[in-house]
C-alpha cells in the first residue's frame, strides 16, 4: 500500500481522503494508506507526498493500458512500466546473487588444521 500525507508546500493543513481505512484526515505529519492506483493518477499533484512500498512492486511492474499511460504522463517520463517501477522504488537491489557468490567463494575457503607441536625435553 502507498502512504499518503500532504506535502510541505500544500495549500492547505488538513484534508480527508478515503484510505484503504475508509474516510481519513491527513496532514503533513499524519499519513494513511491508499491504494497504488489511486495514488498513481495524482502523483504529479504537489500538494501530496507518496510513499511506495516494496510491496507495490509487483502492481507498478504489471501496470498496462491506460494506466500506465497516466502514471507515464503523471511522472513525466516515456517508457514502459519498469520505467515507472524504477521511478517510484528504485532499482531492485541484487542482493541475492551477492549472497549466492559469497556462499560459493566460503565454500572454497578451507580454514587451516592447527599444526601439532611436539615439545623435546631435555631430561638428561
Amino acid at each position: 500500500m502507498v502512504s499518503l500525507k500532504l506535502s510541505k508546500d500544500a495549500k492547505f493543513s488538513r484534508m480527508t481522503v478515503v484510505g484503504t481505512e475508509g474516510p481519513t484526515e491527513i496532514t503533513r505529519d499524519e499519513a494513511c494508506s491508499v491504494p497504488s492506483s489511486w495514488a498513481i493518477i495524482r502523483l504529479s499533484d504537489p500538494n501530496f507526498l507518496f510513499t511506495f512500498e516494496e510491496s507495490d512492486r509487483e502492481f507498478l511492474s504489471s501496470l498496462e493500458g491506460k494506466i500506465l499511460d497516466l502514471a507515464l504522463r503523471e511522472l513525466k517520463i516515456k517508457g514502459s512500466a519498469s520505467d515507472v517501477e524504477v521511478a517510484l522504488l528504485g532499482a531492485k537491489s541484487k542482493t541475492s546473487s551477492v549472497k549466492n557468490k559469497v556462499s560459493k567463494v566460503a565454500s572454497k575457503v578451507s580454514t587451516p588444521k592447527p599444526k601439532k607441536e611436539t615439545v623435546k625435553s631435555d631430561d638428561s
